[in-house]
């Protein structure tokens, strides 16, 4: 019985696919990360593909700003 662990492909979205994912604009999704308030991205060295994003981290983003109630 082997135990071989390969390392599972990671899934990133293009900018237009995390912009519809977040029901948001390309141009909004692109000056939050310029302002750095926006989901964490990736850049592929080397290429000039743009902001990549993971699904996973998204939705972590999009979580950490849920509140659950609010005493007004």
């Amino acid at each position: 019985m082997g135990n071989d662990t390969k390392p599972k492909p990671m899934h990133l979205l293009t900018e237009a696919d995390a912009a519809a994912f977040l029901s948001l604009s390309k141009r909004t999704l692109r000056r939050w990360r310029h302002i750095k308030i926006g989901p964490p991205f990736y850049r592929l060295p080397g290429h000039k593909t743009g902001a990549l994003y993971q699904q996973k981290d998204l939705i972590a983003w999009i979580e950490s700003g849920r509140i659950e109630h609010t005493t007004e």
